[in-house]
Order: C-alpha cells, then structure tokens, then sequence
C-alpha cells in the first residue's frame, strides 16, 4: 500500500475512497460532504477521517494537505455552477475544471 494520504470533495457515502484505498494507494485524510445522513456513513467507516460539511468553507487553512484529491459531482439540484452550467453553454460541462483549478498550488 502506498503511503497517499486522501481527501474528497462531494464525498457521498465514500464510494470513491473506498475504491481507492481498496486498490492501496492510501488512506482517507478528509472528506467534505453536506449531507448529514451521508456524513453518519462515512463516520461509520472512516471515524479518523476529518469530516466537513460545507465546501465552501475549507481551503488550506483548514485541510490537511492530501497526494489525492477525489470527489464527485456536486448535485445539480443544489449546485449554482451547474446551473449556471446549463443556463449557458458556452460555459461547459460544470465546476469539474474549477474544482481541479483551486486545488493547485
């Protein structure tokens, strides 16, 4: 197993860190999901990882820095870029691309 520490935006229920981990390439440092049954099952199976509930409010103030990042699609249902996405066009698919842009350092 490596040694990568993980962290997930949209997290779910932990589909994507389970595979992760199940394929050895680390641990689960962090996960940030809004919704509180989701958040009850992944303190069920990751009670060391630190969970927050808004991704809104963290950042490099407050997570510990990860080799990974995951996560899934915010729901569109609740998501303003995606909205905003499919409001207009010629903005593409989604918030993947801005996701994947504020994790740079």
């Amino acid at each position: 197993m490596r040694d990568w520490r993980i962290g997930s935006l949209f997290s779910g229920i932990g589909g994507l860190e389970l595979d992760l981990e199940r394929a050895g390439l680390g641990r689960t440092a962090w996960q940030v999901e809004a919704d509180p049954f989701c958040r009850a099952v992944l303190a069920k199976h990751w009670p060391d990882a630190v969970r927050h509930d808004d991704v809104r409010t963290v950042g490099a103030h407050n997570l510990t820095p990860v080799e990974v990042v995951c996560g899934g699609s915010p729901p569109a249902r609740t998501s303003r870029s995606q909205a905003r996405a499919r409001a207009s066009p010629e903005r593409g698919p989604g918030s993947g691309s801005n996701t994947c842009g504020s994790c740079r350092r």
